[in-house]
């Protein structure tokens, strides 16, 4: 990691001179919502490749994210589905730049880059697995390597932060889920659980 002593500090040489990570992106829920294009500079939102590279990241957590409150009517399985769908569409034409990534060796051997931007699958919000660990599988199967455990309504795995009403609490389900996450490597994201 490059040091500094402070009066000299220029963040973008920092971020270009040392590994960056970014824990959290859902732009694939807008990538659904109307077809943007991440491959593509363009400042309409906040994120594509060519302005994460000029600013020196090199991996960052993409989330397939369900929200009831925004698509009431949705299947949660099928929406997050489709998300990684469109992940792995970006990942097919992006010529090898945009480059999943799956095991530690493969997190271990990517180093700072110009050109490529490694991606981590996350599930943000565990209500596509309807509460069965065969949908977990899949989800591991698809890529799914990062979980946050609610978005911000409560799902089968715990309480989310939208109800505060009564003590926090993770079900039989979500510790099913958490065993899961440690046997197979995932990571598990605690934000948006209930305040308490």
């Amino acid at each position: 990691m490059t040091e500094h002593n402070g009066n000299n500090f220029d963040p973008g040489l920092f971020c270009k001179n040392n590994f960056l990570l970014d824990a959290h992106s859902d732009i694939f829920w807008r990538v659904d919502e109307d077809g943007y294009d991440i491959l593509k500079h363009n400042d309409e939102k906040h994120f594509d490749i060519p302005r994460a590279k000029i600013g020196g990241l090199d991996v960052i957590v993409m989330a397939a994210c369900f929200d009831p409150a925004h698509s009431p009517d949705a299947d949660p399985e099928d929406h997050a589905m489709r998300l990684i769908g469109l992940m792995n569409d970006a990942r097919a034409r992006s010529d090898g730049r945009f480059v999943k990534l799956t095991t530690k060796e493969d997190f271990d051997s990517f180093g700072p880059d110009p050109d490529l931007l490694g991606y981590m699958v996350a599930i943000e919000g565990g209500s596509p697995f309807k509460g069965e660990l065969e949908r977990f599988d899949r989800f591991y199967d698809m890529g799914m390597r990062l979980l946050t455990l609610t978005h911000n309504e409560s799902n089968d795995i715990s309480q989310g932060v939208n109800e505060t009403e009564g003590p926090f609490y993770i079900t039989g389900f979500g510790w099913e889920i958490i065993a899961a996450c440690e046997e197979k490597g995932v990571l598990i994201d605690a934000a948006h659980l209930h305040q308490d």
